[in-house]
């Protein structure tokens, strides 16, 4: 860490974090360190995270590997970024890398965008593409590959000295292998009737599109609201709505900001959702033990503050933050999880 933060000869900024999940069966541990460096026509960076996850569970029905076990894994992912700007025009690139014991990912993306109307507006558009396999570990020569082709279009309208608003329209398409097909999990099971279990397995394509109005209000000189709404739909019939507001207050001569968001999500079962057992031996082309695809609805409240120094050494400003949220989900077949996220970090400009 001293050696990223020796090596910022120009403007730019450091940044590290820690997050923790836990929801009772699941603890996940989040550290993140990022570093860019400013340039006179554009910014380069990159951002190190992992996922250092350890739990059990007890649905000796939903996963026969890690059923009344514990288990733990690591992923690790690297993201390097990349922008420039010419005058009103600015072209930004990024590549991906994500690595754990059954799964690899590689993705990289470029968006172009333009500032019109003196700066008032602005439109932009990006291309993504992901490559991805995965499997059990112990069969790597049996892993899936799939495709994901992605694109996004962003309009962003300034309406006043203290509102700014914006539209954003996604969309994806993914290819899989066939056997299991797109996002399923290799060592979940679907049970049968008479204890009788099969793999599982998703359709090999998913289509997804999604809408979102975005907007900002600055309330005076110290307090701004930020929210918006969602809507997604997909191919496998799933769709959902999602609405979140966060409240910004800066206090202490702006050194201290305080923030509260809440989130509220409904999302519909996929036509193939997840079911406690099929009800015979006929057994579905496709099936899936995954909760989340039997439909929830679910609620987020958290807080944040960040408790900024100014001039210290050569930073121009040193903020240390802190962060809890509360997660609460209700599956529509039948089960709930209630979680906890908090995180600590740490944010250097100079």
């Amino acid at each position: 860490m001293q050696l990223i933060l020796l090596g910022l000869a120009t403007a730019g900024e450091v940044a590290t974090r820690v997050d923790v999940y836990d929801d009772g069966w699941v603890e996940v541990v989040m550290p993140a360190v990022s570093v860019s460096v400013d340039q006179d026509h554009g910014t380069v960076g990159a951002t190190w995270t992992a996922d250092i996850l350890s739990g059990a569970t007890t649905q000796l029905d939903a996963d026969l590997v890690s059923s009344a076990t514990t288990y733990s894994e690591t992923r690790h992912q690297l993201d390097v970024q990349g922008l420039t700007r010419r005058h009103d025009w600015q072209l930004g690139a990024g590549l991906s890398e994500s690595r754990e014991p059954d799964h690899r990912s590689h993705s990289g993306g470029v968006e172009l965008s333009r500032e019109l109307f003196e700066s008032m507006s602005t439109v932009s558009v990006g291309y993504g593409l992901s490559v991805q396999r995965g499997g059990r570990v112990d069969q790597e020569q049996a892993w899936q590959r799939s495709v994901e082709h992605a694109m996004d279009l962003t309009w962003t309208q300034i309406l006043g000295r203290r509102t700014v608003m914006s539209v954003l329209v996604y969309g994806a398409m993914a290819r899989c292998g066939e056997q299991l097909g797109c996002y399923a999990n290799a060592y979940r099971f679907v049970p049968l009737e008479k204890g009788l279990v099969v793999p599982e397995r998703n359709p090999h394509q998913l289509g997804r599109a999604a809408a979102a109005l975005r907007f900002a209000q600055a309330l005076g000189n110290r307090a701004a609201l930020l929210g918006g709404y969602r809507f997604y739909q997909d191919t496998w019939e799933v769709r959902a709505h999602t609405a979140d507001l966060t409240a910004r207050l800066l206090v202490m001569d702006e050194r201290l900001m305080l923030s509260g968001t809440g989130r509220y999500s409904n999302q519909s079962g996929a036509l193939f959702g997840a079911s406690p057992q099929v009800a015979d031996l006929a057994v579905p082309g496709w099936r899936s033990a995954d909760r989340e695809l039997s439909g929830f609805v679910s609620q987020h409240a958290g807080l944040r503050a960040e408790w900024s120094f100014f001039g210290v050494g050569p930073w121009l400003r040193l903020g240390v933050s802190a962060r809890g949220a509360r997660m609460w989900t209700t599956y529509l077949e039948g089960s709930e999880r209630a979680a906890w996220m908090v995180g600590v970090g740490l944010t250097g400009e100079r």
